[in-house]
């Protein structure tokens, strides 16, 4: 009986590698830096989607961004807490003191490597989510449109919209639930006394309902509106 052909080795040494250990190996990569680099519960950002080419995409978001809120919120700055001299530390210092010290180090360390924007992994095709820091995303991109529509010029070749996220949460009803509580109080507050619009968008998402996700966040919205007009009137009277 014939012995089965065996197969050539990989250059290398190993077997070759699948296509998730390539994609785990690039996140690992792009995860070097600091700050998370996966869309999480509690960020600010900007949500752009495009056409295709998500990196020229992110260079054109930076670009554009950096250009805009340099001129709306200045340049940006850099914290230099690790460069200032640490002074003499003998033999008597505290041990406690020294490992507080250390460790108010590593989070300078960590601020100076966290910028203003950063682009962060989406979970969906052709949508780049940029994070945001110390930076009100909502009133950045309407300074944006706002210059674009009185100069009528054209700045971006792959960005197709771009919308700002004052806040994000789990995409659990309950999660929504929670967040609008807080979300609410800031924009139905006087002078605002904002109007709503609920528009419900899902990918990659099997367990959520469009009408019941509507109909329990509409409830909460007119709840709070009707609550404060009814203060309004009462400290009216």
């Amino acid at each position: 009986m014939a012995s089965p052909v065996q197969q050539p080795p990989q250059p290398g040494g190993g077997k070759r590698k699948g296509k998730a250990q390539y994609v785990q190996a690039k996140r690992a990569r792009r995860g070097a830096g600091g700050g998370p680099r996966q869309l999480e519960p509690a960020m600010q950002g900007i949500l752009i989607t495009c056409n295709m080419n998500e990196r020229k995409c992110v260079e054109e978001a930076y670009s554009l961004l950096n250009e805009y809120s340099d001129d709306l919120f200045g340049p940006e700055k850099f914290t230099d807490k690790d460069q200032q001299p640490s002074g003499s530390e003998g033999e008597d210092d505290d041990v406690e003191v020294a490992l507080k010290k250390e460790v108010g180090d590593i989070k300078a360390s960590t601020e100076m490597r966290l910028r203003r924007f950063q682009s962060v992994e989406s979970g969906a095709n052709n949508v780049v989510f940029i994070r945001t820091l110390g930076i009100e995303p909502e009133k950045l991109v309407h300074h944006i449109l706002q210059d674009m529509y009185k100069t009528k010029k054209k700045k971006t070749r792959v960005i197709l919209r771009m919308l700002p996220v004052s806040g994000s949460c789990k995409a659990f009803l309950e999660d929504m639930k929670k967040y609008a509580e807080t979300f609410l109080e800031a924009w139905f507050k006087a002078p605002k006394k904002g109007t709503f619009q609920i528009v419900y968008k899902s990918r990659n998402n099997s367990h959520m309902n469009r009408e019941e996700v509507i109909k329990e966040l509409a409830g909460m919205f007119l709840f709070e509106i009707l609550r404060r007009s009814s203060m309004i009137n009462t400290c009216s009277l």
